[in-house]
């Protein structure tokens, strides 16, 4: 995906394809994050998923965006961070596959987490991983 669905960073109403690259939004926030997996040793299977929470709570803060289009910012930043910074094509096409299948469901299942609408029960869990 090289464009950010339906999003117009002046704040229109109009459907605007912009390519996420040329995204004001999309280049400042993945300016904001590089950082994290910098340090880490680059962007990967690893750190995928702390990179998109770090995201979440970065979008958590445009509040004129809807949900769906903070989850496609989300999305769209991860993805100009892997095609701007991993050169191996086989791993950049197995990262591509994480975050179009995996990406978007975990954001979904956080935020459900968030809302209460999901509880995990940590103790069970716990006791269940150490009962062996």
């Amino acid at each position: 995906m090289n464009e950010l669905r339906n999003f117009d960073p002046q704040g229109g109403h109009g459907l605007k394809i912009i390519p996420i690259d040329k995204n004001p939004l999309v280049v400042d926030l993945a300016q904001k994050i590089e950082h994290i997996f910098l340090e880490d040793g680059g962007i990967n299977s690893s750190n995928i998923i702390s990179i998109s929470i770090e995201l979440m709570q970065l979008v958590e803060n445009y509040k004129e965006l809807t949900g769906s289009k903070k989850k496609d910012v989300v999305i769209d930043v991860i993805n100009l961070l892997l095609t701007t910074n991993v050169r191996d094509k086989n791993e950049l096409f197995v990262l591509k596959e994480i975050v179009d299948f995996t990406i978007p469901t975990i954001i979904d299942t956080i935020i459900s987490i968030d809302k209460k609408e999901i509880r995990i029960k940590l103790k069970k869990c716990v006791n269940y991983l150490f009962c062996c």
